[in-house]
Parts: structure tokens; sequence; C-alpha cells
């Protein structure tokens, strides 16, 4: 019979950190690749204010980035427009249906990303590449990013209310310029924090796989090599969100830290479980 000090034994805090990574990593990747998009392309009759929409190819990237009193107005006659049209081919349901649904199941993505990102900042704080004095906070970042995000997300869900309790009335236009505000400072917080947290993560796996070279001839070598890959996503992701935020041009770049960032933590993920299965990797000298 097993005794609970085996099976403490057995359940050490390696196994526990494989284990949660491990499983929020594939449910993340999953969710990723398989969970339906909504593309502005497939939509029935769009209106000139949305056809284009500012760089932006998936519908619900988009609402995700939309902190503008005349967006969320163009919206909101644009779904009167459609009301009573047919459905987007692909999902055989209501427009307003499919964005929920669309909506829903990004809820699956952002809280496995959160699981991983959290399993990756413990694997590096066991490298000892990154001090406990920044793994706390790193962890406690991600979390604020997806309250953030899931706010943001209840805000422009309220969008999709039947066109007769959304109206163009002055009541109705102040307390959505103050949704305006609230959406602009989340997108704000969400962004930023990314790029912090991106940032940082990026710079400790670059401690972990080898400091810039001392010397400018071995610059080229270096960034050639495959120990930069992985830094060279999550630094390529903390520029975009920056860039993203201080431009409104740019916005659109938020959906492009969508999918590069699912790169980066399919690479650390890869990386992590390399590390975990061979036992390589000699712990570094934490970044200060």
């Amino acid at each position: 019979m097993e005794t609970p000090s085996k099976r403490m034994r057995f359940w050490t805090i390696e196994r526990r950190l494989l284990l949660l990574t491990s499983l929020s990593g594939a449910f993340y990747l999953y969710a990723y690749f398989h969970y339906p998009s909504l593309h502005f392309q497939n939509l029935p009759k769009p209106v000139v204010g949305l056809q284009h929409a500012h760089g932006f190819f998936n519908m619900v990237r988009w609402l995700e980035a939309i902190h503008d009193v005349d967006e969320m107005d163009a919206f909101a006659v644009y779904l009167q427009q459609v009301n009573g049209t047919d459905a987007p081919p692909q999902t055989q349901l209501s427009l307003p249906t499919s964005i929920a649904l669309v909506a829903s199941n990004d809820l699956h993505v952002y809280l496995s990303k959160v699981a991983l990102q959290c399993g990756l900042l413990l694997f590096l704080y066991r490298l000892q590449v990154l001090s406990r004095q920044r793994t706390v906070p790193c962890m406690c970042l991600s979390v604020l990013v997806f309250l953030c995000w899931k706010t943001a997300q209840s805000c422009w869900l309220e969008l999709l209310q039947p066109p007769g309790q959304y109206t163009a009335k002055d009541t109705n236009r102040s307390i959505t310029a103050l949704k305006a505000a609230l959406l602009f400072t989340l997108y704000t917080v969400r962004l930023g924090g990314t790029a912090v947290l991106y940032a940082l993560m990026g710079r400790a796996y670059q401690v972990h796989f080898g400091l810039w070279p001392s010397r400018w001839k071995k610059v080229p070598q270096y960034l050639g090599s495959k120990n930069l890959v992985i830094s060279t996503l999550y630094y390529a992701t903390a520029a975009l969100c920056v860039m993203a935020i201080t431009s409104q041009a740019l916005r659109s770049l938020s959906e492009a830290v969508f999918h590069i960032e699912a790169g980066a933590l399919a690479a650390s993920l890869a990386h992590f479980l390399y590390v975990s299965a061979c036992g390589v990797g000699t712990p570094r000298a934490e970044i200060s």
C-alpha cells in the first residue's frame, strides 16, 4: 500500500510543474488552432466603416481593440443593417450569436495561456534566470492582463444587444463615451502589461541561452544562432504591443500580437519539454 510520504516524493515540485505546464500548453495550442474564428471577408454586406476595419482580419480581434465612440456607433448601425439577413455561412448562426460564440471560445484560449505563462515563469525561476522579485510580479501581471481582457470583452459584448436597445440618444451617447474611455484604459493596460511581461521573459531566455557577445565580431553569428529564436519572438511581441498602443494607425498590430505570442509560447513549451525530458539546461546567474 502506497503511503502518503511516497506519494509526496512522487509528486515533486518538478513533476507538478511539468504537469501544469504541459496540460495548459497542450490545451492552449488546441484552443488556438481548432476554435473557430470570424473574418471580415465572411460577413454579410459589410458597410464602408467596417469593410477596411483599420487593417484587422478577425472581427473579434477588432472588437477587442475597439475604444472609439464613432466605431462603436458604426458597429451598432452595422448590426442593425445585418439584422434579418442571412447568417455567416461558416456558422449558420446570426451574427451576434456567432460573435458571442467565438468570444466564449476565446475564454479557453486566454485561461490556458495564463496557466502556461505562469508555468513558464516558474520554470525560468527554477533555472535561476528569473529572480523571485520578478517572478511573482510577472505572474500577477499575467493575471492582470487576463482580467483586463475579460472586462473589456464584457463591455463590447453589450454592443451585441438587439438594435432596439441601442439608440443614438444623448444619454446613451454619454454612456457610450464612458464605455469607450474604459475600453481605452483596459486596452492600454492589457497591451502595456503584455509588453512588460514578454520583455522580461525574453530577457530571461536570453540570459539562459547566453548573454550578448563581448566582441562586435561575434554579433552576426549570435544573431543568426538558434539561441536567440525564443528571445526574439518575445521581444517582437513586446515591441508590437508598444507600437499598437502608441499609434492609432498601428492598432491592428494587436492582432499580430495574438499570433506571434502563440509562436513564442509554443517554442517555450517545446524547450521546456526538452529540458524536462533530457534534464539539460545548466542554471545561470539570475538577472538583476
